[in-house]
């Protein structure tokens, strides 16, 4: 298994020229945009630099909600707690019930997802991301053959979701496999989600990047949805730096 590169502290054999990188400052859970560009030799590339997940098939997961609004329920829900009012005074016993019941099913549709992992999705195989190559499942693609690439970075696996019910709240955890990675290789288009774990995970993927961008790949990187250079927000004429700096277009 191929040990992982701290970010910061790239090891350097004999007589090869030191690669200087910075850390995405990031927080755990949620990739923020704080991080600052990297710095790295675009005329040297350590060989150990490297990205490696698993690939992941989400085409049947839907996005978790804690609350899918469900009409018969609510109308039960009501009739239940009516009924069991207005029979107080003639069947106590049975009205006391229905309300016990309407009771314990709010406790128990609160709770019964509380910390609950979601989906990952069906497990492909394996991603292997490098300055030279990407390796996808059993398929291995050489970076110079890589036209573009589209990636969305999202929550961490562990990451904690709040959801509100019943004015109460509540959470699941994240999978860490709605990140998602488009590639064009010579007009074929390769699409996936991938697993993020941890801040170090993310800190090999950016500094895997960062080479790309230096090789003038087209790269359109998002955070959440929202486009993002290296994890920054920028201004307009810091793009138009960045673009410059990296043979953007």
């Amino acid at each position: 298994m191929m040990r992982q590169l701290q970010a910061g502290t790239p090891e350097v054999t004999a007589g090869t020229p030191e690669v200087t990188a910075g850390t995405p400052e990031v927080t755990a859970g949620t990739p923020e945009v704080t991080t600052r560009l990297l710095r790295v030799n675009p005329t040297i590339i350590d060989k150990e630099i490297s990205f490696r997940s698993r690939i992941y098939d989400r085409s049947g997961v839907e996005p978790y909600s804690a609350y899918q609004e469900n009409s018969l329920v609510w109308i039960v829900f009501i009739l239940f707690l009516i009924i069991g009012y207005l029979l107080m005074d003639y069947y106590p016993n049975i009205s006391i019930l229905l309300l016990f019941s309407c009771f314990i099913y709010v406790i128990f549709d609160i709770f019964k997802d509380w910390g609950k992992l979601e989906p990952e999705g069906k497990l492909i195989g394996k991603l292997i991301f490098t300055p030279h190559t990407l390796t996808f499942h059993q398929q291995i693609f050489a970076t110079p053959d890589i036209k573009d690439i589209k990636i969305d970075i999202h929550n961490f696996r562990g990451h904690k979701n709040w959801h509100q019910k019943w004015r109460i709240h509540t959470y699941t955890v994240d999978s860490g496999t709605e990140s998602s990675i488009e590639i064009n290789v010579n007009g074929t288009i390769q699409s996936f989600h991938f697993q993020l774990t941890s801040n170090r995970h993310l800190d090999n993927l950016m500094n895997v990047l960062e080479h790309l961008y230096l090789k003038g790949i087209n790269i359109k990187e998002y955070l959440h949805g929202e486009r993002t250079y290296l994890l920054q927000k920028l201004n307009y004429k810091e793009i138009q730096e960045f673009k410059k700096k990296y043979n953007q277009h």
